[in-house]
């Protein structure tokens, strides 16, 4: 069905045209990966580790079929790492939230003062 010029075809190419393009500019790997050497949030963290991910296996799929093994290598070693980062803060975050820290918990830097009768 044609209306006034323009199909429904038409504008429902145009619609998922314009819902895949790509929203602002994209971060390059050094750009996300200070975001994470910074992020202490292990939720926005792990968040952050899917974007950065990302970037550094498309590196590593660009210097591989470049032939360059050792960005390849050192690219997913890092991948490695921050992975790791991730859990180990997940970790830290969930015992915290498992075990809170009670005042009696917390010790006197000096011993307390006797009381003189």
């Amino acid at each position: 069905m044609r209306a006034r010029g323009t199909s429904l075809g038409t504008i429902g190419c145009l619609a998922i045209f314009i819902a895949t393009m790509p929203s602002g500019v994209t971060e390059s790997v050094a750009e996300l990966q200070a975001r994470f050497d910074r992020e202490s949030n292990a939720v926005r963290k792990a968040k952050l580790l899917e974007k950065l991910g990302d970037a550094q296996f498309e590196v590593a799929r660009t210097a591989g079929k470049a032939g360059d093994h050792n960005t390849v290598g050192a690219t997913l070693e890092k991948y490695r790492d921050n992975a790791r980062a991730a859990l180990i803060a997940m970790d830290k975050e969930l015992l915290e939230m498992l075990f809170p820290r009670r005042p009696s918990d917390q010790h006197a830097t000096s011993p307390p003062a006797e009381k003189k009768p």
